[in-house]
């Protein structure tokens, strides 16, 4: 099975990135044999829109059957569950606390997005606006 999580960086010591599609980093970790690998995400952390479904393709692409994160947005949650990716929220701890604690069934599965992102829906109906505006 494998897990993927937003980095801040490239070990297991650091820690799960609070933004989802803007970390600098994802790293995949195989349950069954321990095994890791680093994958960058420089080009998607700095893109102007679309970071979180762009993380959820690169999580789907890789093959992984659970995200692990602090944070999510709708448009990213939607991608990947329509994949069939569980989504784990995990608290701010490092890469391997966060493992450890998925390996012992201690994290919360995620039924919906943990945050609206920047766009949420209207209650017009199917408009959008841009959150910043609303404030």
């Amino acid at each position: 099975m494998n897990i993927l999580l937003p980095s801040e960086g490239k070990t297991l010591k650091d820690g799960v990135d609070e933004n989802f599609g803007r970390c600098p980093y994802f790293i995949l970790y195989n349950i069954d044999t321990d095994k890791w690998t680093v994958h960058n995400n420089e080009i998607h952390s700095k893109a102007q829109i679309s970071a979180g479904t762009q993380g959820a393709l690169t999580a789907i692409v890789l093959g992984t059957d659970s995200v692990i994160t602090s944070s999510i947005g709708d448009k990213a949650f939607t991608v990947l569950k329509e994949a069939k990716v569980r989504v784990f929220l995990s608290e701010k701890t490092t890469i391997k606390e966060t493992i450890d604690l998925f390996k012992l069934g201690e994290l919360k599965e995620l039924f919906e997005a943990s945050n609206e992102g920047h766009w949420v829906q209207s209650k017009k109906g199917n408009v959008y606006e841009n959150s910043n505006n609303n404030k």
